[in-house]
Formats: C-alpha cells, structure tokens, sequence
C-alpha cells in the first residue's frame, strides 16, 4: 500500500497491473490529483482493504 508518489505517478516502480484504491479514498484522490473521474482501466476499486499490520509488512521485508 502506497501513497501517491513525488513524482506523481500512483505506482511504485516496480509494480504492475491494476492500482487497487479503497473506496472510502476515492474522492479524496481525485481531489488531490485534479481529476473528476476515476481512470477504471488502471483502478480497481475495493471495498475496504484489511487492516494494515506494521509488524506484519516489517517481518516479511526482513526474512532471510
């Protein structure tokens, strides 16, 4: 999960396929990029994503 990035764009720069956007955020996306509709050939719009877990992400980066 990743914020909009500095340089604009919405994916990290080793990503692929559809960015995936909660639909609680989608008007404040659209807000924040200028942009009245939601590009849906590279959005997918999800209910609600499940809880982030810092421990969780910081754990899988750091397994050996």
């Amino acid at each position: 999960m990743s914020g909009v990035k500095k340089r604009g764009s919405n994916r990290h720069w080793a990503g692929a396929g559809v960015i995936m956007i909660e639909a609680r955020a989608v008007r404040a996306y659209l807000e924040l990029v200028g942009q009245k509709d939601l590009d849906i050939s590279q959005f997918q719009v999800v209910p609600r994503f499940p809880g982030a877990r810092p421990a969780a992400f910081y754990d899988r980066e750091n397994r050996s």
